[in-house]
This record gives C-alpha cells, structure tokens and sequence, in this order.
C-alpha cells in the first residue's frame, strides 16, 4: 500500500485497544516510511467496542480531502487499487464503491462465504447503479472527508461506480481488495 502515487497521500494505521505486538510492528513499520502515521487507541473499557469509533478518530486524523478504506484483514490485489478508486472521483461524486471478494481455499464453509459475499455485492452494486445506494463495504469504499464531518456518518447520497469495477464484477470479479 506504500507504493508510488502521483498524487499526495498518506497512510493511516489505527490500532484500537490491540492487546498483542500491533502497536510496536506498527512503530518498526513506519520508521522509515514518513507518510504513515499511527494511531494508537487505549480504552479501558471496552464494552461496546466497534469499528465506528476508531474509525471517526483516523477520518478526524486524515490530512487528505478523500479517504480510501480497507480492513487490516484485507490487502490489494493490484497496486493500482488506489488509482483506480481514485480515477472514479468527477464533480458531483462523493462515494466510490469497491468489490472485495473473499479469497478461494478449499472447504464448504469458505465456499459459502464466497457465495454470501458476491451476493450482496450484487445487490448492492445493481441498486447503485439503479440509483438507489443503500450500502458499501468498508474493506474497499472510498468517500469524501468533507461528507464524513458534515453528517457525522455516511447518508446514501451520490454514488459512482466506476467502469473497472463494472467489468470486474462482469468479468469474473477481478478482486481489487482481497482478505489474506
């Protein structure tokens, strides 16, 4: 994820309440690589932990006007990922949805995952593109900080897909983000 850009870019790693070796593999990881930054959180309490909180604090932390997502579970299939989600920006957009198949291992149980996956993705992507977003998945989705802070989530308003991702999901679901 730390390859060439032509625009400016930072990485955001945000580490919430990890209880193993994360906050110092993060630390040795970004001693020589000046765009990314860490985020460690601690809360003594850890009730109703979740993703939404660590997620506002790195949204509130970004330098840059658009914000691309991923899971710490999940990593690029092409170097390009960035480009592409990117390339989707027009004027007017302030959604870019992504595809983010599950990676094929053998058993029953990954086969069904597989399945639910591509399905709601389906659903999801064809009401996009009917002009009725309801939702995205936060393993490949990129949005506007500028939206994020000025509802304090993220309300169904323009979204594009781009024409990459149109073929992918045609043409044999290209995986852009694929969990490891």
């Amino acid at each position: 994820m730390l390859q060439h850009y032509d625009a400016p870019f930072e990485l955001l790693l945000v580490n919430d309440n990890s209880e193993d070796d994360t906050k110092h593999i993060m630390q040795w990881m970004s001693r020589d690589r000046p765009r990314l930054k860490l985020i460690n959180i601690e809360r003594k309490n850890k009730e109703g932990a979740g993703k939404k909180y660590p997620l506002s604090i790195g949204i509130r932390e970004a330098k840059h006007g658009h914000l691309l997502l991923t899971d710490a579970d999940c990593i690029p299939a092409s170097y390009q990922w960035a480009t592409q989600m990117a390339s989707a920006y027009q004027p007017g957009i302030d959604i870019v949805l992504g595809y983010g198949p599950y990676e094929k291992h053998p058993g029953f149980l990954n086969k069904v995952i597989r399945f639910e996956t591509f399905h709601a993705a389906l659903q999801y992507l064809s009401y996009a593109l009917a002009g009725h977003p309801y939702m995205g998945v936060g393993r490949n989705l990129s949005y506007k900080k500028d939206l994020f802070l000025s509802t304090k989530a993220l309300p169904p308003l323009v979204i594009y897909l781009a024409a990459t991702m149109i073929f992918s999901l045609v043409k044999q679901l290209t995986e852009l983000t694929r969990p490891l």
